[in-house]
């Protein structure tokens, strides 16, 4: 059954509620509480184990195989954004998230960083 919710935030609220009995959302909504123990994780939905939580295995490895999905983030622009804007604003980006700080930091927030450019979106 899906119960849809407004979001991570009430989704969570009616886990640590008892009012549903798994939810699946994105890591970094849910780690603080994975972190105090208050919820676990049963499986994560990537292809891979995720390095954060290296003992959880994976939906496929679990008894669905096959079974793979990940949120992903991406910098947007309106749709006439000069070619130059947007390579420069690539080039920028990337450049933050080679950081080994920036990578540091996103990791621990549960988000495993991997870089594309412009070219990923144009299709």
């Amino acid at each position: 059954m899906h119960i849809p919710f407004r979001g991570g935030g009430p989704a969570l609220s009616a886990l640590l509620a008892q009012q549903v009995d798994f939810v699946v959302d994105a890591l970094p909504v849910m780690l603080p509480q994975l972190r105090d123990g208050s919820i676990r994780a049963l499986a994560v939905t990537s292809p891979e184990r995720v390095a954060l939580l290296p003992e959880v295995p994976t939906v496929s490895e679990a008894g669905v195989p096959g079974y793979a999905t990940q949120n992903w983030y991406g910098l947007f622009a309106p749709a006439r954004t000069p070619a130059p804007v947007v390579e420069r604003l690539a080039a920028e980006t990337a450049r933050v998230v080679a950081d080994p700080k920036c990578r540091r930091r996103l990791v621990e927030l549960g988000v495993e960083p991997v870089g594309s450019g412009p070219a990923a979106f144009a299709a």
